[in-house]
């Protein structure tokens, strides 16, 4: 007998299953017909976070927009997750969004801020894929060939059996650029 348990079952949960046997022939010794097995839950979500930037490369005074992707790959639903995103050295935030998902509880800095943005929520189910767009500006005085990086970070109160995939960086090179214009009369 095989049975699945449920994503969303908590850890330390005790599942009890019983067979019973009975026969039309009388048995001497009713109380050895039935036998009961338990087993205790233990969850383990395998959280996964993806990250691009676009344009690369940028230029100085221009937006940079990243996409981060979370995945569970469960097989438990992860609780107590939160997303953490660094604004990059050189640039200054602008917006912060999730673009794929629902349930997610955002804590921004201001538009020019340099702060974390972080989402948080109670529940990422196992199968489940949440998308969030970032986007920077990066400062005007960055030298071309500066190569600005920005790294997300996934955790959750749940265990996690792969570790190495909870973080992705992406990597931009910035280019100056400046229209020069020269008026003349005479």
């Amino acid at each position: 007998l095989v049975v699945a348990v449920g994503s969303g079952t908590a850890s330390g949960t005790v599942i009890s299953n019983t067979a019973t046997a009975a026969s039309a022939t009388t048995d001497p010794v009713a109380g050895n017909n039935s036998g009961t097995a338990t087993t205790t839950v233990n969850t383990s979500a395998d959280l996964a976070i993806t990250k691009t930037d676009d344009p690369d490369p940028s230029f100085a005074g221009n937006n940079i927009t990243y996409t981060v992707t979370l995945t569970n790959n469960g097989p438990s639903n992860a609780q107590s997750v939160t997303v953490t995103d660094a604004v990059p050295a050189n640039t200054t935030f602008v917006s912060a969004t999730v673009t794929t998902g629902t349930g997610w509880t955002p804590t921004l800095p201001s538009v020019g801020g340099t702060r974390n943005i972080t989402f948080t929520k109670a529940s990422v189910a196992a199968s489940e894929v949440n998308v969030f767009t970032i986007v920077v500006k990066v400062d005007a005085t960055v030298a071309t060939g500066t190569v600005i990086s920005n790294t997300a970070t996934v955790t959750s109160s749940t265990t996690d059996p792969n570790s190495g995939n909870n973080s992705a960086t992406a990597t931009t090179t910035i280019q100056a650029q400046a229209d020069l214009a020269v008026d003349k009369t005479g």
